[in-house]
């Protein structure tokens, strides 16, 4: 399926999509290696209580019969090449035969890593930092903005195979001292029905590597005496008739609130750790004389605005 493209060659010049004309038709190709492409139509899905935007996009025109060049970067592992390139960190992403590799760790604000002495020698010093589960908001730049890279490159591509195939995910399991395979399945939470349920069971399981969420924001609600916590709602997902799923984000930062609190209708991904999931029951609307509302919640917090990747919709 591969990527999706914003900007198009027609008879010898790049256009972009709010240029398209239907004459265009059959006639685009890729900026950079020329194959047929093809423009879609930006187009609505209903997800639970909202409606999802789709924004227009050039695609490939058959990726069987016409595929992206080889050398082109509008192929998946091209991009995941350049994330590692630019990442020039093997603490954060590695290779490992045609797999790259990337370390998962928690943000926090509060844990003190602990340091390495001096005299450490640098095999030890590289054990300790690569076995570390947490990383300090603001801590290894680099590390956010390879997750950032690929959280973005999720909502480029038409689907999520090639990714699956390309990227392996690891934990550091603080038990058994190894690093554990997370499933691009439990580390990228796509906004559909099936997902944020097979995400709620998931993590009722006690689940303690990071997560991506993605969906649509309902509310950003600020603390109250009640709850000391600044919450981003996403719009509940609906599960059957009655039943909901739905997500939050909590922090205590305020400088993440004054820059995203205008964020209210719009698609953004968010990194983020310490997960809890409960069932809620709506006893008012059973007092009302109507069927019970109940309620999947998840919640996961963030402590750095550089987790949330807000969408351009």
């Amino acid at each position: 399926m591969g990527i999706k493209m914003h900007i198009a060659k027609y008879e010898g010049k790049e256009i972009k999509l709010n240029e398209y004309k239907e004459e265009m038709r059959n006639k685009l190709t890729c900026i950079y290696c020329g194959t047929p492409i093809i423009h879609v139509n930006e187009f609505i899905k209903q997800l639970g209580g909202c409606d999802v935007h789709v924004s227009a996009y050039f695609r490939l025109k058959s990726s069987k019969n016409f595929p992206h060049q080889d050398y082109c970067n509008y192929i998946t592992e091209n991009r995941i090449k350049n994330i590692y390139a630019d990442c020039n960190d093997n603490e954060i992403m590695t290779k490992r035969d045609e797999k790259y590799i990337v370390r998962l760790h928690i943000i926090t604000d509060t844990l003190e890593i602990q340091k390495v002495d001096d005299n450490s020698t640098k095999k030890d010093n590289y054990k300790k930092r690569s076995t570390l589960q947490y990383l300090k908001s603001g801590d290894k730049p680099a590390y956010i903005s390879t997750i950032r890279s690929i959280m973005k490159l999720r909502d480029e591509v038409e689907n999520d195979s090639d990714l699956k195939e390309s990227l392996c995910l690891n934990f550091y399991n603080m038990k058994t001292k190894r690093y554990d395979d997370i499933p691009w399945k439990h580390f990228f939470i796509e906004y559909d029905r099936d997902t944020y349920i097979s995400a709620y069971n998931y993590i009722q399981k006690r689940v303690y590597h990071p997560m991506c969420f993605y969906g649509k924001v309902k509310t950003i609600d600020e603390p109250t005496e009640n709850f000391q916590w600044y919450k981003i709602k996403f719009y509940s997902i609906k599960a059957k008739e009655n039943q909901y799923v739905s997500f939050e984000v909590l922090f205590k930062n305020g400088s993440i609130y004054n820059t995203y609190k205008n964020i209210a209708e719009k698609e953004i991904i968010v990194y983020c750790a310490e997960h809890y999931a409960k069932e809620n029951n709506n006893s008012k609307s059973k007092n009302d004389g109507q069927a019970e509302t109940t309620y999947f919640n998840i919640s996961s917090k963030i402590y750095g605005g550089n987790q949330i990747l807000l969408l351009n919709r």
